[in-house]
């Protein structure tokens, strides 16, 4: 039975795989160059398993894993002569840094308090780095928490990694999931990371990558169009095929603050009562399409005398300021 997202693929090892799981991720907490254990067919199987699992375990090469495995068929060992991305002294400044990044969560003590912050300390302070993408310049610390967290800078999987590093490290569980997401219309962008996080005994799913904040004319916003979806509302474009359940909808922003619309006077009626606001407000609209949404922002400028700024994101996401 799976106990925790956490350790979700250590739960779907046999007792046995997963005993050599625990041995190798205790050597590779300790630093250790090589690692000899007793012959197993499943030793990548395992080796994967601990991957999906182990944010915290940034400093390790998994992509040399394939290339660095020896066996000696005679006497049924193993051998895993393991590459690390930083020196142990350098991992220890890495850790002290990632710390004093905790320490700016540990007074917050639900774990919706502590999901949501993480999500936007992470969607503010974190840009996604085009240049790899663009020029296909793979960077290690793109893909695992350093990058995300030290150098402000990540791809999708060091995002997630940094947001599954962080809230297991304060207590809540989540896990990072791999998959395909919908670009432009189509499902052949590649590769997708995004997360699972449980609160209050349900998953969502949370995709800080796609929430990163986004700039309305001189001002930063953070979407939160990916933050706590049910599986039905991610699948717009986001294909995962772990059986995990994700029904729920409560800890959605949108939901829990009432703000999902599908009735253009209920919606007039929210801007009209924020008439004196001077911030905007994010809404997630159903029902009314693109263009009818303009021609009633349109009407109503001219109903509270009021200039208007707004941006579609994607979930039916929008932006809307009156000023």
């Amino acid at each position: 039975m799976q106990d925790s997202l956490a350790k979700y693929h250590y739960y779907l090892l046999s007792k046995g795989e997963q005993r050599i799981y625990e041995k190798i991720r205790k050597q590779l907490m300790l630093g250790r160059k090589k690692i000899t254990i007793g012959y197993t067919p499943s030793i990548y199987k395992i080796i994967e398993a601990l991957r999906e699992d182990s944010a915290e375990l940034y400093f390790v090469k998994w992509q040399a894993v394939f290339t660095h495995i020896e066996f000696n068929a005679r006497e049924r060992l193993i051998t895993w002569e393991v590459s690390y991305l930083y020196k142990q002294n350098e991992i220890k400044q890495i850790e002290e840094r990632i710390k004093s990044i905790i320490q700016t969560f540990e007074k917050l003590k639900s774990e919706r308090a502590i999901a949501l912050a993480v999500h936007d300390w992470l969607a503010n302070n974190v840009t996604y780095d085009h240049i790899e993408v663009k020029k296909n310049r793979f960077k290690f610390r793109n893909h695992n928490a350093v990058g995300a967290l030290l150098a402000k800078k990540a791809v999708c999987e060091g995002f997630a990694r940094a947001y599954q590093l962080l809230l297991n490290r304060l207590g809540v569980d989540c896990m990072m999931v791999c998959g395909k997401a919908k670009t432009e219309g189509s499902w052949e962008g590649g590769l997708h990371a995004w997360n699972i996080v449980s609160i209050n005994g349900s998953n969502y799913y949370v995709d800080v990558t796609w929430d990163a904040a986004t700039y309305v004319g001189n001002s930063k916003h953070t979407t939160y169009a990916y933050y706590c979806l049910s599986k039905t509302m991610i699948a717009v474009d986001h294909e995962c095929k772990l059986p995990i359940v994700c029904n729920s909808r409560k800890e959605n922003l949108f939901y829990r603050t009432n703000r999902v619309f599908s009735s253009e006077k209920r919606l007039f009626e929210f801007f009209k009562a924020r008439k004196k606001e001077k911030k905007g407000a994010f809404v997630m609209i159903h029902g009314i399409r693109k263009k009818r949404m303009e021609e009633c922002i349109t009407k109503w400028c001219v109903e509270l005398n009021k200039s208007c700024q707004y941006i579609q994101y994607k979930m039916n996401v929008w932006y809307i300021k009156f000023f």
